[in-house]
């Protein structure tokens, strides 16, 4: 048994078309390197998608963790940002572009108390899709939610890391 960990590179993904709240892309001049990743505002929910396959993916798992790494653009050492994931299952036989996504799950992560410091918020109860097995397609769902009632972080959270962990057993 091992875990397997599939990373999604978050300047690399999907927008939904026609929809308005797409994160913008950043690459930020760091003192030692650049920090690529996306900017989530603090006034709306902003979305992103991606398409993976499930490779090894156990029958008998039930636990699948969605993984946000982030930092506060602006240096923010106090607020949380509203995280959320979803998942849907691209099925041999189905329409590809109607299907349906499972229960969102998301959750409040604070901010480091370290000025533009590392935050990493791992989601374990992200809701699978009915008979998910291994090797299907798989359409993710990310956001964060500026709006919502548990995001008090003043200003951009930009996402520099995003990945999904599972058994492969």
């Amino acid at each position: 048994m091992s875990t397997v960990i599939l990373p999604c590179d978050v300047t690399s993904a999907a927008y939904k078309a026609g929809a308005a709240a797409f994160p913008e892309s950043t690459n930020i001049a760091g003192t030692n390197g650049p920090v690529r990743g996306m900017a989530f505002n603090d006034s709306a929910q902003e979305d992103l998608y991606f398409d993976i396959v499930l490779g090894n993916f156990g029958a008998s798992n039930t636990v699948l963790t969605a993984t946000f790494q982030w930092y506060s653009r602006t240096g923010a050492t106090t607020g949380a940002a509203d995280w959320g994931c979803d998942l849907a299952r691209i099925a041999t036989g189905t329409s590809v572009e109607a299907v349906s996504f499972a229960t969102t799950v998301h959750s409040a992560s604070t901010v480091s108390a370290t000025a533009k410091g590392g935050a990493t918020l791992a989601i374990t109860t992200v809701v699978l899709p009915a008979s998910l097995a291994t090797n299907d397609g798989v359409f993710v769902h990310i956001y964060r939610n500026g709006a919502a009632a548990g995001d008090t972080l003043v200003g951009d959270a930009v996402l520099a890391r995003f990945f999904l962990s599972y058994s492969d057993s």
